[in-house]
């Protein structure tokens, strides 16, 4: 685009910022170019694991600690199969939002609620997973794990969402911790 200023044409180049489709589709000309979206491929590879793990999600209560982009989606997708997400995000007043955007969105007939909680212990209390989406802020205790049901999962999305201690001391009592992330895959 061109505009005029103190006489002169001057000219502008539009840079995408905030969307990584539409910026390598104008450089990539040669090649197919297929939409992907990282953080979906993430929410669903872990829904997939945890769809086959427990058989049948209606019934079971999970908790998100960390619920940006992929925690969020992941809250909402389990709600509405019947999961109870107990939602955990530093900042209180989205962290509420996001909880009263899930309950308001799932579908009527649905029992299963998200419910924000500001304490990662109590949030951890009493659940079949606990699925971490801190993008590498350590917040997953060894204290928390042992609040879980006796048969609980961990899930590591976040890349490091579990202290070390945390991850020695569940290897060392056979409580199963996986990682889910895509990363190696698009490389």
């Amino acid at each position: 685009k061109e505009y005029i200023k103190s006489g002169k044409i001057h000219s502008r180049v539009y840079v995408e910022l905030g969307n990584l489709s539409t910026a390598c589709s104008k450089v990539i000309k040669k090649s197919q170019f297929h939409e992907y979206k990282p953080n979906d491929m993430t929410v669903e590879a872990v829904w997939h694991f945890l769809s086959n793990n427990f058989k049948i999600l209606s019934g079971k209560k999970m908790a998100i600690i960390g619920s940006g982009n992929i925690g969020f989606k992941l809250a909402l997708k389990l709600v509405e199969c019947g999961t109870s997400v107990e939602l955990v995000r530093r900042d209180m007043s989205r962290g509420m939002l996001m909880t009263n955007v899930i309950d308001v969105s799932k579908p009527k007939s649905t029992l299963a609620t998200a419910h924000y909680n500001s304490d990662p212990q109590q949030a951890a209390l009493f659940t079949d997973a606990i699925i971490g989406c801190t993008n590498g802020t350590r917040a997953i205790s060894w204290e928390m794990i042992q609040g879980m049901k006796p048969d609980g999962i961990v899930i590591d999305v976040g890349k490091g969402s579990i202290y070390k201690d945390a991850i020695k001391k569940a290897i060392k009592h056979d409580i199963p911790i996986t990682r889910c992330d895509i990363s190696s895959a698009i490389d």
